[in-house]
């Protein structure tokens, strides 16, 4: 267990070394890549079409408004992209950055079956777990705190 632990932490951080610099979000906005690694991540695979997606939006942009301590971002499954990305994201009132395929790859997320999909990420680079289904601000905060008190 902790060969594999240590050969993820070693990948993680190959991967974080070739990421880009920066991406940019549905609204042009450039988007550090040093402000989304130094601290939690919430990745969150959504689609225009999902039903749950939509219910678990107004949770995520709750936790990206409350805790300025974790990041959220979403990427949309359709890879949706420019203007078309942008009214999709203004329409389902997401408030959080939503990045394209490019930041998902250098993160090396892998694009999920079933959406919604939320990978919670370890300041770091270290996927801690990947959760199926509409998420809400007390379940995230659950595994983020839960996973930060582990040694």
């Amino acid at each position: 267990m902790i060969k594999s632990r240590s050969l993820l932490l070693v990948a993680s951080t190959l991967v974080a070394a070739c990421a880009p610099d920066y991406w940019t979000d549905q609204h042009g906005k450039r988007i550090e890549q040093q402000s989304l690694t130094s601290r939690w991540l919430v990745v969150n695979y959504w689609a225009e079409w999902c039903g749950p997606c939509r219910e678990e939006i107004p949770e995520l942009n709750a936790l990206s408004i409350e805790r300025p301590d974790v990041a959220v971002v979403g990427i949309n499954f359709d890879a949706l992209k420019g203007e078309q990305l942008r009214e999709v994201s203004y329409q389902m009132n997401i408030r959080f950055p939503v990045l394209g395929q490019d930041f998902a790859e250098a993160m090396d997320l892998a694009k999920p079956a079933v959406i919604p999909t939320t990978y919670v990420i370890a300041p770091g680079g270290e996927q801690v777990v990947s959760l199926q289904g509409p998420q809400t601000v007390e379940a995230l905060l659950s595994v983020i705190e839960g996973s930060s008190a582990q040694p």
